[in-house]
């Protein structure tokens, strides 16, 4: 029984780290501006790229998935 929840916690673990990476690669799509989309068609530039940085967007692959995961712990 401890066997069987074990594997079903690895499970779910997994899957959310599967899930997280995915919607950093649909959220990276080349020409896929979130912050664009979000802040609507008259928003300046700088207030698109603050946006896409508060969203971890700005960051390469590894960095903002930890980002999109949550909040780091503290040391």
């Amino acid at each position: 029984m401890l066997n069987f929840i074990a594997r079903r916690i690895a499970a779910g673990a997994l899957l959310l780290v599967v899930i997280s990476f995915l919607s950093y690669l649909l959220l990276s799509i080349p020409g896929a501006d979130v912050g664009r989309q979000l802040l609507g068609q008259s928003a300046d530039q700088a207030a698109v790229d603050a946006k896409n940085a508060s969203l971890g967007l700005d960051r390469s692959g590894p960095g903002a998935v930890r980002r999109l995961a949550g909040p780091r712990r503290p040391r």
